[in-house]
């Protein structure tokens, strides 16, 4: 053996015993002090060996147990939790309908949370509970029934509350709170249907029926539960168990963009791409990243999608919005794509910023119209709606 090892390994066996000897000194002087706290002490130490062994009780009886049933349990319940979101989506959008049964064309608006209550009073003009609801024929437009279908959902609603809160255990208090608040809120759509049914009160020998026969009368229910969505999503979207629902995944990220959190996004967007192999919504990546830092690091990277394998064949609503976004992309797209394909989805794009103009025009001439039968409805200006539009 080599001189310089053997010496190396004495000095190491000598630290070790010196080292070991002295631990043995410190456990023997430890335990006299412990000893004589014993003989000394008729009450501290008694209480401190009480506490101790409730404390190993605890941990081993109640904690781990616990904590081996949290991770079983909880993902069900933020899985539930997602289904009272997606029930509560459902109620909301049968207000925002422009014709029957078709999504709202203002859904990115909505999902930034600033939509007003004044806006939304606007967009639920031509909703009304239904069929037999429409006995005024002086109303300037055409009223969408959504009665049965409102009440319908919000007692679905209700119901994935119940079976949501059976794991209450397993749920935080802030997310308890919320659900008893959502609750409550949707109780306010679960008309009985003899009213949905019937809009006449018979009074003496005459039946009445209400003015205003839309449902005006909804807008701060719809915008307290807008609100409570709202709310819900911030803190749904921080669940990261559900990132392998492909659903949610995209909910996700759209939720972090129009929000204007292009930051969370721009770093939620790069994992789903590692992880998952995420193609969608490429363009709003590159949007979010040109808002977030500077111009060109993003158009060097657009550049680099538009010559690989996964570069859209034609110039499409998303390309569009990169058209518009800057010069510098708008000149990138016209060298890469037909004239003719970017001014058909320009014309397309105006066609439909006109009929979303046209739709709340129309409901704001069916307000000033109730208007005229009810004084207590505030004037309503068409300032307050030009947000909405795209």
């Amino acid at each position: 053996m080599d001189e310089s090892v053997r010496l190396f390994l004495e000095c190491a066996s000598n630290w070790l015993s010196i080292t070991l000897s002295h631990l043995n000194d410190f456990i023997e002087s430890g335990s006299r002090l412990v000893a004589r706290w014993n003989e000394e002490s008729k009450f501290v130490y008694p209480l401190f060996l009480s506490l101790l062994a409730a404390a190993i009780f605890w941990f081993a009886f109640n904690l781990l147990p616990f904590s081996i049933k949290w991770r079983k349990y909880r993902p069900i319940a933020e899985y539930d939790i997602w289904q009272v979101e997606q029930k509560m989506s459902l109620v909301l959008a049968e207000f925002l309908q422009m014709v029957p049964y078709r999504p709202t064309v203002f859904q990115n608006k909505f999902r930034s949370g600033a939509v007003t209550e004044t806006q939304i009073r606007i967009i639920i003009q031509n909703k009304c509970l239904s069929d037999a609801w429409m006995y005024d024929a002086d109303v300037p437009g055409e009223l969408i029934s959504i009665g049965h279908d409102m009440r319908r959902k919000a007692l679905e609603a209700e119901r994935l509350i119940d079976k949501t809160l059976v794991l209450q255990e397993y749920i935080k208090s802030k997310e308890i709170i919320l659900l008893e608040k959502t609750r409550q809120c949707l109780k306010r759509f679960q008309v009985e249907e003899q009213i949905i049914d019937n809009p006449y009160t018979k009074i003496g020998r005459r039946n009445l029926a209400p003015l205003v026969n839309n449902l005006d009368g909804f807008s701060v229910a719809v915008y307290d539960l807008y609100k409570i969505l709202h709310e819900t999503r911030g803190i749904l979207f921080r669940y990261t168990g559900l990132e392998i629902e492909q659903q949610f995944r995209v909910a996700k990220a759209l939720h972090l963009y129009y929000t204007d959190q292009f930051s969370h996004f721009v770093k939620f967007y790069r994992k789903l791409r590692r992880k998952y192999n995420f193609k969608a919504f490429y363009h709003l990546y590159i949007i979010a990243m040109i808002r977030r830092m500077s111009l060109y690091p993003p158009i060097l990277l657009f550049e680099d999608y538009l010559e690989g394998k996964d570069r859209p064949t034609h110039f499409d609503r998303s390309l569009l919005q990169l058209y518009k976004e800057s010069d510098e992309f708008r000149l990138i797209l016209e060298n890469n794509y037909p004239a003719e394909d970017i001014q058909y989805q320009m014309e397309a794009d105006e066609s439909e910023r006109n009929l979303e103009r046209y739709f709340l025009m129309n409901n704001l001439t069916i307000y000033n119209y109730f208007r005229t039968k009810d004084t207590r409805m505030p004037e309503q200006r068409w300032d307050a709606l030009e947000k909405l539009l795209r």
